[in-house]
């Protein structure tokens, strides 16, 4: 079986040729014909998707070579315009974006303060305005004897506020009565001027007072000396030879603003405006707080703020304890009871840290013993424990630093009292027990310290013998208190008798603490400028049951005489319109 194999015909060198030639022909021809399309295709590319035409029929464009319009816009006689796609704009990072939002955030707080700032210069506006043109409300203008001048003190206050004087830069050159006033704004060299400081620079901020021209250099220097001759020496607080207008100006503002603002409750020349006062410490109190750095000077003043707040006739509307809790933390935070001295700080300021602290310690177990409220700092704390001999550690010591430790001893008898009533299962006999110890205890602090006010080197100073008195009348006020606990266990347990021991300690006891107010701190005359706790005290006493008290004519007669004069006096004394708002209604 065999195969055929397919061969081709035998070519002629002529015919091979001939076929040669023919080939490179059709060769060149393809090629053109493929560069054509090429270059047809290349154009067409050039044109970024349909025409608008042809794009609003949802069809492609159809092109003949050799030309730059569509089929059918040369058809239809139309412009070939071809929109190119938009280009897409870059992702951003993850780093842009967050620059992005730092900086939007940056704009929206500095838009908010412009905000806040606007609503406070016209809420001060509105203060001053109405200080202009007399009384602030109703009620202070019924309870004021000096609101009830209106015109004469609105007159004289325009006459200070609305002149611009040579020696006050910050004042404007006249304001018409009725009309809020428009200080300019005082530049730190002005203020250099006066309170100059080699740490300082012009470009160095002022407080908010100064700044707003609510205050002038005379001014602050007539605060101060307020401050420290009227309020201090009944609130120890602050050392005069370390808290000076200069360091309170240029160094810490709250301070500064809250000493201006303590001075100006009991100044009548800025009486009228103390609310505008509080408006600023109240900003100057949230920056504060949310500032990184703090140090003594900001507990201090959040200290003050606790003790000289607005009173309120409602307690539920007190806010003292808000400024309490921040104070005693900052203090916490700052270990201000260390008595190990700090390496280069200087004795003073050592002596200012710790005085701190125990006013802090005072006014904490003061506000837990009368509103039986948990305490933030132990009663056995080693400050207030190793205290007994402070007040003479040092000759830069205050005079009146011996009525501290005096009524930290006093409270720390208070703290024990309260610790040993919190036992569970505790009889009456028990409690009677300790509340009769307790007030044994309190009468022989109060004997003790009396024996050394008399022997302290500067007893004679003007403000010792008030602090004297006022320690001795606080000392009662915290006896009644004990006894009053056993009263009212003994009467929920047992019942009493009006002619028991108890009853009648709490008789005697109450009518010694409205006698050291009528008989010895009246006639001072420093009534106006006392702390509003003394006065909480004062007029708790009257809420003892009555009921108790023996049914005879002539002791009746006699202790609701000495309520009368009790609260006759109080109301004719020269007690500031602020304390008249604890006065009950009688």
């Amino acid at each position: 079986m065999s195969f055929r194999y397919y061969q081709p015909p035998k070519v002629t060198p002529k015919q091979e040729s001939d076929d040669s030639s023919d080939s490179e022909s059709d060769a060149g021809h393809r090629r053109r014909s493929r560069n054509e399309i090429s270059a047809n295709k290349a154009a067409l590319n050039k044109r970024a998707g349909a025409c608008v035409h042809c794009k609003s029929l949802k069809v492609k464009c159809n092109f003949i070579a050799g030309q730059e319009p569509c089929q059918r816009c040369m058809v239809n006689k139309l412009e070939c315009v071809v929109y190119g796609r938009k280009k897409r704009r870059a992702v951003a990072t993850h780093e842009e974006l967050v620059l992005r939002s730092h900086r939007q955030d940056q704009e929206i707080s500095q838009l908010l303060r412009q905000f806040d700032q606007l609503t406070v210069e016209r809420q001060r506006s509105l203060w001053l305005s109405k200080a202009c043109r007399g009384p602030i409300s109703e009620d202070s203008s019924q309870t004021s004897s000096r609101s009830s001048e209106g015109g004469k003190e609105a007159l004289a206050w325009s006459s200070s506020y609305g002149h611009r004087s040579p020696n006050n830069a910050g004042y404007p050159t006249h304001a018409p009565l009725g009309s809020p006033p428009a200080p300019r704004r005082p530049s730190s060299l002005e203020w250099l001027h006066y309170y100059p400081d080699s740490s300082v620079n012009e470009r160095s901020p002022l407080p908010e007072l100064v700044a707003t021209g609510f205050v002038s250099s005379d001014d602050v220097q007539r605060l101060f000396n307020l401050f420290f001759d009227h309020i201090n020496p009944y609130f120890s607080i602050l050392d005069p030879n370390l808290h000076t207008p200069t360091k309170l100006l240029w160094h810490h503002h709250f301070l500064f603003t809250i000493v201006c603002t303590c001075a100006a409750r009991i100044d009548e020349h800025y009486f009228k405006i103390y609310p505008a006062f509080v408006e600023v410490a109240r900003t100057c109190a949230g920056n504060a707080l949310v500032q990184a750095n703090k140090d003594v000077a900001d507990c201090q003043a959040f200290l003050l703020c606790a003790v000289y707040q607005t009173p309120k006739k409602k307690w539920e509307d007190q806010r003292g304890w808000l400024y309490m809790g921040i104070a005693f933390t900052l203090a916490q935070e700052l270990n201000l009871g260390n008595v190990n001295p700090v390496p280069g700080m200087s004795e003073r300021e050592h002596l200012n840290r710790i005085r701190t602290w125990l006013n802090c310690y005072c006014v904490d177990w003061s506000h837990a013993t009368q509103f039986g409220k948990p305490a933030m700092i132990s009663v056995d704390d080693f400050t207030a424990r190793s205290c007994r001999e402070w007040y003479r550690s040092s000759s830069c010591n205050l005079a009146i630093d011996v009525h501290l430790v005096a009524y930290v001893e006093m409270l720390r008898t208070m703290g024990h009292f309260k610790k040993e009533m919190t036992r569970p299962n505790l009889r009456i006999e028990e409690v009677l027990r300790i509340a009769f110890s307790c007030y044994d205890r309190l009468a022989t602090l109060s004997r003790e310290w009396s024996v050394r006010f008399a022997e302290h080197p500067e007893a004679d100073a003007w403000m010792c013998p008030y602090r004297s008195d006022l320690n001795r009348m606080i000392n009662a006020y915290n006896r009644l208190v004990v006894l009053s606990y056993g009263f009212q266990k003994a009467v929920a347990a047992k019942g009493v008798s009006r002619d028991e021991k108890i009853v009648r300690m709490c008789i005697e006891t109450a009518k010694e603490v409205i006698d050291g107010m009528t008989k010895k701190l009246y006639y001072t005359g420093m009534l106006k400028y006392s702390m509003d706790p003394d006065f909480c005290s004062i007029f708790s006493t009257r809420s003892f049951p009555f009921c108790y008290f023996p049914q005879t004519k002539t002791t009746s007669s006699t202790l609701w005489s000495t309520w009368s004069r009790f609260f006759n006096r109080i109301k004719l004394s020269s007690a500031s319109d602020m304390h008249l708002l604890f006065m009950p209604d009688t």
